[in-house]
Parts: structure tokens; sequence; C-alpha cells
């Protein structure tokens, strides 16, 4: 797929393949929860610093653990390439 890139403030390229690796949804118990689609830039290096980024304070230990912190890697602080972006976002 390629980035159409609605805010290129978040850190995604313009016109750049990324691969969807998988989609998620983060349950809190008290909404619908957060859809989620994990993503990764074959270039192996992320920049993506949006909404639900490695950085982002939403990221509780709960919802870390939701997306399989610990197990095979599916959620790691990492310049690797694998980011997740909100459904809404990607859409946009």
């Amino acid at each position: 797929m390629t980035a159409a890139c609605y805010n290129p403030g978040h850190g995604l390229i313009t016109g750049h393949a990324y691969t969807l690796l998988g989609a998620l949804r983060l349950e809190d118990g008290e909404s619908n929860g957060v859809r989620l689609l994990k993503m990764r830039n074959p270039w192996g290096s992320e920049k993506y610093v949006g909404p639900w980024g490695d950085a982002d304070s939403r990221w509780t230990a709960d919802y870390k653990r939701q997306a399989g912190a610990g197990t095979n890697g599916a959620w790691v602080a990492a310049d690797d390439g694998a980011f997740y972006i909100p459904v809404e976002d990607f859409i946009r």
C-alpha cells in the first residue's frame, strides 16, 4: 500500500509503500476500544510519531499486554520499522 499522507507531520512519507502487518483492537472495558493497524516501513526504520506511535503515552502496561508485548516482539518500542496507527487515521 502507498501512503497518501494526510499529515506529513506524523513522519509518514508521501507516496512511500508501507506493509500492513495486522489489525488489533485494544479493549479498555468502557468504550468500543481502540482499533489499530500494525504497519511496517520496509526501509526498516520508523519515522511515525503520530497517535499510538512507540513513544505515545497512551500505551499503558495493559495495552502493551493486549498487543502481545513480550511474545514474538508484537509490541516493542524500537526503531525497527514497525508501528501502530489508528484505523481512522489510516483511512484519512
